[in-house]
């Protein structure tokens, strides 16, 4: 049953993605905050189709293959994600190729982390075919993510927050794209309904449709509201 119902809501999060995507790409304009926001998508949308070959496969060395290239999306999306909001909210900081290098950076050690596990075991204290224990690497990369997701809603939100009245659909979808993940990931994590797979991708998904959908309200994008409605 678990698998059915994961398989499923990966399935429908991997459609509404490539759907979402596909209309962003179509009709925004030619600018670096695009781009990110598309970034932020195709990492997603290689975190889930990992995710959904990893449910039907049983060999270890397969099953490593594919968590080290779901990991990329794991280890770089926060970065991609707060560089992302950092256009949307015309920091002049995201200008700076050094600030570029430093964010990405812990990203890139993290993700090197990863890929070495097999011999250093810095990433997972176990990693076998039917259960997956979470080392030190694990945790900071859960925790880095969230730090940057976190400090992106807040820089989202407090670009509009003068305009509360106006402006609060947008800012509850946007305070909704972090809490949702989180939450998600908490009841992995936590174990609270003793569930086999991992649910974090799927919420991924549903945070980019929220992202998309508050960004739209602020005409980033030239998506006709017809469009957006289907």
């Amino acid at each position: 049953m678990d698998t059915l119902l994961t398989l499923g809501l990966n399935l429908v999060s991997l459609s509404l993605t490539i759907i979402s995507t596909v209309v962003f790409i179509q009709n925004s304009y030619s600018q670096k905050m695009s781009r990110y926001f598309t970034a932020c998508q195709i990492l997603i949308i290689n975190w889930i189709v990992c995710h959904i070959f990893d449910i039907f496969t049983t060999n270890l060395s397969v099953k490593i293959i594919l968590s080290n290239i779901g990991y990329f999306s794991v280890c770089t999306i926060g970065t991609v994600f707060l560089i992302f909001a950092l256009h949307y909210t015309k920091a002049t900081t995201v200008k700076s190729k050094i600030f570029k290098s430093a964010v990405f950076l812990p990203s890139t050690i993290l993700f090197l982390l990863k890929i070495t596990d097999p011999i250093f075991h810095l990433f997972f204290k176990s990693y076998q075919s039917n259960e997956v224990i979470g080392g030190n690497g694990f945790y900071i990369t859960v925790a880095y993510n969230y730090l940057l997701l976190i400090i992106s809603v807040c820089l989202m939100v407090g670009k509009n927050i003068k305009s509360f009245k106006e402006n609060f659909p947008q800012i509850l979808l946007i305070s909704l794209s972090a809490i949702i993940p989180i939450t998600f990931n908490l009841i992995s994590l936590l174990d609270v309904f003793s569930i086999r797979y991992d649910f974090t991708p799927v919420s991924f998904s549903i945070t980019s449709l929220l992202i998309f959908l508050a960004v739209y309200k602020y005409e980033f994008i030239t998506i006709p509201p017809l469009t957006v409605k289907y």
